[in-house]
């Protein structure tokens, strides 16, 4: 018998009281971050007066691995295509130039929201331009050039998404 009277005694707890219920417990953004985050765009180059061609079309595409949800390593790819065409009296000239981009790193984000993210990323790579030159006189006379040039390259970012 005793032991029935303190199992209804431990079973047996005061009502709760109906005018004041605790607030709800704040909970605390955890950002979700997939595993790849890849992009594909359109890219435009306008380049400075001295150059040739001086609109550059093409695209953009990178690819960077979430190691955490605030640190990333990738990479990203850019060309850009154009051509400028002018005529000096009787000579026709063509340029066409074709550019990559290539390089890799690092991005650091900071997700405040769920479809926010601020990020700064630093990447280093090669860049890589080939020139045509083509000139036409009179009588379908030509001459071709081409032309390669190789550098690096850099981007420092600071962004929002």
């Amino acid at each position: 018998m005793l032991d029935f009277n303190q199992t209804a005694l431990a079973q047996t707890q005061p009502a709760p009281n109906p005018a004041w219920t605790p607030p709800p417990e704040k909970s605390e953004y955890v950002p979700r971050t997939e595993l790849f985050d890849a992009a594909l765009s359109y890219n435009y180059i306008n380049a400075p007066d001295q150059e040739d061609v001086k609109d550059l079309h093409g695209l953009d595409t990178n690819l960077f691995f979430n190691a955490t949800p605030w640190l990333a390593f990738g990479g990203d790819f850019m060309a850009g295509f154009g051509n400028n065409t002018s005529r000096d009296f009787a000579d026709i000239e063509v340029v066409d130039v074709t550019r990559f981009v290539y390089m890799g790193g690092s991005r650091l984000s900071l997700r405040p929201r769920e479809r926010v993210r601020l990020f700064l990323q630093a990447v280093f790579g090669g860049a890589h331009e080939d020139t045509r030159t083509t000139v036409t006189g009179p009588n379908h006379f030509g001459v071709i050039r081409d032309s390669s040039e190789s550098t690096w390259a850099f981007d420092a970012s600071i962004g929002l998404d």
